[in-house]
């Protein structure tokens, strides 16, 4: 402003053209970016279906539009990726639902579900029943599960996971109130009925990933693999560096790995738990006592829910 007006000192003639200029320049909004509120299928494997709003489910197909409170729903050893305006990818793996909140807003209602959102674009939301993310540019997975309860008749408890496996973001709670950063290569566990936000910890992404069917299930190419190796080399560097503490190589005992079905493949981040534990899906197990390096709350009933 201080320049337009030096400009119309030195030359008055030029004042109306600069005064309507000016004026423009403070009357006229900044146009933000809008985030995409709907989205493409680009693949479905199985038995994957959707329920638009006010209308019955039915099987989902390539090129289906998921908008508003519609709901994408994927069944047993079931695949689905939709693609938005943005090229933001969100898949999901089996038994997953799926739905677009609000302006911004990925909603895992259940299962597992990755939200890659390219750089430079706006991102938005991934809400769960007990964290909520803020990202942008990164590539995240979400997954929602429900604890059974150790005792016939108890309570279930709900519990959220998020991984990020490249980029950086923001965890808050269900309130908004507390809020802590998280990096790439980092992962944290959340309890609904727990008030206090959890710390973020590192994990080994390149373990994690060996065999996951929500990376290396679908017929292309995560456009942000490229990324997600950088923080694997990153990992690798700082685990020779003696930075980082490597993850151990052991694979869990028959009697506690994962059902085949889990959206991750037998991982070493599992670990090992001997008789002490009993998976109970989703990566969580329900165990005794608390198990070092594990993230453990107290369950309906009595023992611990762990996450390794």
């Amino acid at each position: 402003m201080q320049a337009i007006a030096a400009l119309a000192r030195k030359n008055p003639a030029l004042f109306p053209v600069l005064f309507v200029f000016a004026v423009a320049t403070i009357v006229t909004p900044c146009r933000a970016e809008t985030p995409p509120m709907s989205a493409t299928v680009t693949e479905v494997k199985n038995d994957v279906r959707t329920k638009p709003e006010k209308k019955d489910e039915r099987p989902a197909k390539v090129s289906d539009v998921i908008a508003g409170s519609d709901v994408l729903r994927t069944g047993e050893r079931s695949l689905a990726e939709i693609e938005f305006s943005n090229k933001t990818i969100a898949r999901l793996g089996s038994k997953s639902v799926f739905t677009i909140g609000s302006a911004g807003e990925f909603r895992v209602e259940k299962g597992l579900t990755l939200i890659s959102v390219p750089k430079g674009q706006r991102g938005g939301r991934i809400v769960t029943s007990a964290i909520t993310a803020a990202i942008e540019g990164t590539t995240v997975i979400a997954q929602e599960v429900e604890i059974p309860p150790k005792t016939p008749g108890g309570k279930p408890r709900r519990a959220a996971k998020m991984i990020f496996l490249e980029g950086n973001g923001r965890i808050l709670d269900p309130t908004g109130n507390q809020s802590i950063p998280i990096k790439a290569g980092q992962m944290i566990v959340q309890f609904a009925d727990t008030p206090k936000l959890g710390k973020p910890r590192e994990i080994d992404i390149e373990e994690l990933l060996q065999g996951a069917a929500i990376i290396h299930g679908f017929s292309r190419n995560l456009p942000t693999m490229p990324a997600i190796n950088d923080v694997i080399t990153g990992q690798r560097t700082d685990v020779s560096r003696g930075v980082l503490v490597a993850q151990g190589k052991a694979a869990p005992p028959a009697e506690v790995r994962t059902a085949p079905d889990a959206p991750f493949n037998q991982s070493s981040i599992q670990n090992s738990t001997g008789g002490l534990c009993r998976d109970v899906g989703g990566g969580f197990f329900l165990c005794t006592v608390p198990m070092p390096g594990f993230t453990c709350a107290p369950a309906e009933g009595g023992g611990f829910v762990c996450v390794p």
